[in-house]
């Protein structure tokens, strides 16, 4: 039988260690929560906020979005949508179900999926026998529930199917 590390600490490292982990991601995404008061400014004020994006995508409508992801241990994406002129119009966290639902099986792209809520920082995997590519989501919820979004794309590209599990780093730490 195979165990984590973090299971065979006595249960009080335990909970400092998740204690510690969730104010470190806590504090380190703390500054992006802070983006909608930058609403109407010039990107280099944004960039001096909070430094260079993590991915930057050019939209079809004209606009173009900076990704601020916290990913592969965080669960937060920060979309930074800025105008033709420059100046920053939306400013959203991405990783949320509203966002995450609006994902349409058979009609969404890998583009599409990335254009939203940015790359995924966790390793893709690839089902043969589905002929199936899988991108994965860390998403935070309130309260004890976090999970992962699975975006399973077909050879073409196309978004075939989406499925949510439990965030196995939550159940380990709790």
């Amino acid at each position: 039988m195979e165990h984590s590390a973090i299971n065979i600490l006595p249960t009080g490292v335990r909970t400092c260690s998740t204690v510690s982990l969730a104010l470190l991601l806590i504090s380190a995404c703390a500054p992006l929560q802070q983006g909608q008061q930058l609403i109407g400014m010039r990107e280099a004020d944004v960039q001096a906020r909070f430094g260079a994006p993590t991915d930057t995508f050019y939209l079809a409508d004209g606009t173009h979005r900076w990704i601020y992801s916290t990913q592969p241990l965080g669960s937060e994406s920060y979309a930074a949508t800025f105008y033709r002129e420059g100046r920053l119009g939306m400013y959203k966290q991405m990783l949320q179900y509203d966002e995450l639902n609006k994902a349409i099986v058979g009609n969404w792209t890998k583009r599409d999926v990335e254009e939203h809520f940015g790359r995924s920082r966790e390793p893709v995997q690839y089902f043969r026998l589905m002929a199936r590519e899988v991108w994965t989501y860390r998403v935070g919820q309130t309260g004890d529930w976090h999970v992962l979004y699975h975006f399973y794309f077909d050879a073409g590209g196309v978004l075939r199917n989406v499925q949510v599990t439990p965030d196995p780093l939550f159940e380990v730490l709790t």
